[in-house]
């Protein structure tokens, strides 16, 4: 047994997330996208071995991103947060990622061309980190195996593939 799964999204709940979620190795999802939970997320949860999705967009969550990610982890969706710094460079971890959203956060910096050789990826979508006016161009990507990009607000970008 074990715990596999939290699904608890639009839900209204506050407060933080307990850091012994980490320590569920059988844990596969993590849904809580939709509600005022706040604080950081554990290393623990971040890096959990099973884990398949993260979904955490639409709360308050502050931190940075690990640069090391759960081994199996499919999905992460960390949009509408406060989550802050750079995204690291040397992502290999991330390599089975095929949706990563990270819009509307306090990103700094460039975004790292480690993302572009994500060739799992089919869906992302980050904002603009080095620059939040309009006016500034955004980074090239290289993503070769895409077809369709999408524009989901001003400071969004992203892609679709086909």
């Amino acid at each position: 047994g074990g715990l596999i799964g939290i699904a608890a999204y639009d839900n209204n709940l506050s407060g933080e997330l307990p850091n012994s979620l980490g320590n569920c190795s059988s844990l596969l999802i993590v849904r809580v996208n939709g509600n005022r939970l706040s604080g950081c997320i554990s290393a623990g949860l971040w890096t959990s071995t099973n884990l398949t999705l993260l979904m955490l967009s639409d709360n308050s969550f502050t931190g940075q991103l690990p640069r090391t990610l759960a081994p199996s982890l499919l999905r992460l969706e960390i949009s509408n947060n406060k989550f802050s710094g750079e995204i690291s460079t040397g992502l290999s971890s991330w390599k089975h990622l095929t949706v990563f959203s990270a819009s509307n956060n306090l990103f700094v910096g460039t975004i790292p061309q480690e993302l572009t050789t994500l060739s799992q990826l089919i869906r992302y979508c980050l904002m603009d980190v080095a620059d939040h006016s309009e006016s500034q161009s955004k980074p090239t990507l290289g993503f070769n195996f895409c077809q369709t990009w999408f524009f989901t607000k001003p400071h969004c970008f992203g892609l679709v593939k086909e």
